[in-house]
């Protein structure tokens, strides 16, 4: 640390007169040094050291898809009378979470505008623009949410409601929100945190009348559906 002084410093003579015996006067000059001092303390600069604070916040994130990788086929179709489809094998949904996340999911149809059944999904068109059918689907009494049994939910983002039954069936909804809570009760909970979830899923396909779709040449089934999941 270092001091440093400034101001000004002035020279003040005084007189003094005095006489001796003999009756002779005597005169004593005295010098005084006057300071008008101002002090000016500074810290000399020295060595530093910087603390911080790191450090990430994640946010959890989930994955979502299926083990047959979303596709149900329902393999060669031949034509009759009365077209049946043989059933699919069903599909496991899977969804994975780094850390313990409260979830939900709505199902889009991406073939809107070629069911002509209200509530279900589309199967596509013919050649001819002909509507080839519809499909639901279909979640098992099977779901489990960390390893144990799971109730499903429907709700609007804000609002749930748990379904009656265990198994149950979907047409699109883009509206309507499922998620999974972990007992019966309450009736109105709310998606609970899972890390891991798996439910078995199925579609029941049914199609046009022969006479309503363009039979000249072979017809694909094309129904393909979005599942989007949301955080809570």
């Amino acid at each position: 640390m270092t001091a440093a002084f400034r101001g000004e410093c002035q020279i003040v003579r005084f007189a003094h007169y005095s006489s001796d015996g003999d009756g002779n006067e005597r005169k004593t000059s005295y010098n005084f040094a006057s300071h008008d001092l101002g002090t000016t303390l500074k810290a000399a600069a020295g060595p530093t050291a910087e603390l911080k604070g790191i450090g990430d916040i994640q946010i959890g994130a989930c994955t979502i898809g299926f083990n047959n990788g979303g596709t149900f086929d329902f393999g060669n179709i031949y034509i009759t009378d009365a077209v049946t489809i043989p059933a699919a094998q069903p599909g496991t949904l899977l969804i994975n979470c780094s850390a313990p996340i409260p979830v939900f999911f709505n199902i889009t149809d991406n073939r809107v505008g070629t069911s002509t059944v209200s509530g279900q999904f589309g199967l596509g068109l013919d050649s001819a623009a002909n509507p080839i059918g519809t499909y639901r689907i279909n979640f098992q009494a099977d779901a489990l949410l960390d390893g144990a049994s799971g109730w499903m939910l429907s709700g609007n983002g804000t609002t749930w409601q748990r379904y009656p039954g265990t198994a149950n069936s979907f047409g699109p909804a883009p509206q309507t929100q499922i998620g999974f809570q972990r007992s019966y009760e309450p009736r109105n909970g709310t998606p609970q945190p899972f890390t891991t979830f798996a439910v078995t899923v199925s579609t029941a396909p049914s199609v046009q009348p022969i006479q309503d779709m363009d039979t000249s040449q072979s017809i694909s089934l094309d129904g393909s559906a979005t599942f989007e999941l949301f955080y809570l």
